[in-house]
């Protein structure tokens, strides 16, 4: 079934030489919902791309960022990705793809941007660690999730039925695995990061983002925390403040 086209990856070039932000949307979601912060990034001067992919489910692959690539023709496009027209996509090939991607946009500009939200921007923070950027912008980043009963449920029958839990919520299971290897590989941060948070997030603890403020040491490291119920700050009434973060971080690195 076709994607229907706001839900499609997109890319915006500024006419001459620019710095360029790479966006990572949700695993629930798609570019669609990094689209209001693309345009605001653009507005700013900034080339953007947001990439498109699916996590624990099927897909006919004609939206994830290996497709996108090998559209456009860019120069990295004869290293070969998992094919995506399997069933239950995991983490690595979201990470695998993007970083493709990510390295594709620095063959042309090393002034790169990673910006990801929630799953996107745990993957982003696995790419600031693995590629030269210029820096990230990771907003409700997932590294750990709010505690609820559904999720103390799910944690027994993924250490008691790995194999059941993965096939009844394959990307609820990808996720968790994320997390967790990545709280494990995580080290002193000393790229420039800019990291926000609701205050009362239903979906995404805060310990995440305290653990990211202990970590970083760079000086133009910035971390805010919204006053707001919802998970999806990039758009919604929190999404004036936080383009404003964005804008004003990336100016000031």
């Amino acid at each position: 079934m076709p994607i229907p086209k706001e839900d499609r990856s997109f890319l915006h070039l500024q006419k001459g030489e620019s710095t360029c932000c790479f966006l990572l949307h949700g695993a629930g979601g798609s570019p669609k919902e990094m689209r209001l912060l693309g345009d605001h990034l653009f507005r700013l001067g900034l080339s953007v791309y947001a990439a498109g992919f699916t996590l624990g489910a099927a897909t006919d692959g004609s939206n994830n960022i290996g497709n996108v690539i090998s559209k456009f023709q860019w120069k990295n496009r004869g290293r070969e990705t998992e094919k995506n027209s399997q069933v239950g996509n995991s983490w690595s090939v979201c990470l695998s793809e993007s970083e493709i991607a990510l390295n594709t946009l620095l063959s042309y500009t090393t002034n790169t941007y990673i910006v990801g939200f929630s799953f996107g921007a745990t993957i982003a923070l696995n790419l600031m660690l693995r590629c030269p950027v210029r820096g990230s912008i990771l907003i409700a980043p997932a590294l750990f999730p709010v505690r609820t009963v559904r999720y103390m449920v799910f944690q027994v029958l993924r250490k008691m039925l790995p194999l059941a839990a993965r096939n009844i919520a394959a990307r609820e299971y990808n996720i968790l695995e994320l997390m967790e290897r990545t709280r494990g590989s995580l080290n002193p941060i000393h790229e420039p990061v800019l990291v926000i948070q609701a205050s009362d997030d239903p979906v995404i603890s805060s310990r995440g983002f305290h653990l990211l403020k202990r970590l970083s040491t760079h000086s133009k490291s910035g971390f805010h925390i919204i006053q707001s119920k919802n998970h999806v700050l990039v758009g919604g009434e929190e999404s004036e403040k936080v383009l404003a973060l964005c804008g004003d971080f990336i100016r000031e690195t």
